[in-house]
């Protein structure tokens, strides 16, 4: 029982973290950037990818093994489409990660990056899509969770 219990709090706070690091990014991403914004985000981003993939591993053991079963959820369109959305939120944050290592790698000394306009408003709407994504997840999950679907 204590392990169940352990598994959702590790699962929580996994959530809490990932949308914590997203938000981060996404206030902190405005080129033209300082160089101690373009150090730190990927850093971030690296809290932001570990989470994620904690909450993603925690969320598919408490679906195999405790919970419902994985009999409930296998069969649940709900949870297929939960998957779904984060397998995408997945795919939306890998040009992200790219382009902060990328420019983290090129800081001048205290001085400001440039960053293509192009560019930079293409990073922000990746950034934006995977906010948008955010609100769905839990509402998919309720949903799940009272067998709906």
């Amino acid at each position: 029982m204590i392990e169940q219990a352990l598994l959702a709090y590790f699962h929580y706070v996994a959530i809490f973290v990932t949308a914590a690091a997203l938000a981060a990014e996404f206030v902190l991403y405005r080129p033209p950037m300082s160089a101690q914004v373009a150090v730190v985000l990927p850093k971030i981003d690296l809290a932001y990818g570990m989470a994620s993939i904690l909450a993603v591993g925690t969320g598919f053991a408490r679906a195999l093994w405790y919970e419902k079963g994985w009999d409930f959820y296998k069969h649940s369109w709900l949870f297929w489409l939960k998957v779904s959305l984060v397998a995408t939120w997945g795919i939306l944050s890998i040009l992200p990660t790219i382009h902060f290592l990328r420019v983290a790698r090129i800081v001048p000394a205290g001085g400001q990056i440039s960053i293509e306009p192009s560019l930079a408003k293409r990073i922000r709407g990746l950034l934006w899509a995977q906010v948008l994504i955010v609100p769905w997840v839990p509402l998919v999950a309720v949903l799940m969770s009272r067998a709906f679907g």
